[in-house]
């Protein structure tokens, strides 16, 4: 059985469909835009993922490397004014998130994520968005 590379689980971040989100701009070659549209929110992007490895022991240490990448979802300006609806559309893309990732793996263990609500900047004036942050793990 294969160990998954790198590039392999960067594309599959970058594939990943979540429903809701309007942009899928696929790899951090890409990266987010230099400017943003309302009509492109939610957009989605992968950063570039790392990798760790311990050595591989006669006392067992070591093993399948770890490796670890960042989906985030550009979800809207920090401008707008509209709490309430904020937190209902990061909880519905949060469990949109986490539908998509169950759903399939492409490393030797299950994933796992942790999901944050952040900012960050896009384009060129780096405007400020709110985004849902996912770093997902996964090893082997």
């Amino acid at each position: 059985m294969a160990i998954t590379s790198l590039a392999v689980f960067m594309d599959y971040l970058a594939d990943l469909s979540v429903t809701g989100v309007v942009v899928n701009r696929g790899n951090a070659l890409i990266g987010p835009p230099d400017n943003v549209q309302s009509a492109d929110l939610p957009m989605k992007w992968v950063t570039l993922p790392f990798s760790n490895e311990g050595p591989l022991t006669f006392s067992g240490e070591g093993g399948w490397p770890t490796l670890s990448g960042q989906v985030v979802i550009a979800m809207e300006s920090v401008n707008l004014n509209t709490p309430e609806a904020r937190v209902d559309a990061y909880i519905a893309m949060v469990d949109n998130l986490d539908t998509a990732l169950r759903a399939g793996s492409v490393t030797k263990t299950k994933m796992s994520w942790t999901t944050a609500l952040e900012t960050v900047f896009i384009g060129k004036d780096a405007a400020e968005y709110l985004a849902l942050i996912a770093t997902v793990t996964g090893a082997g």
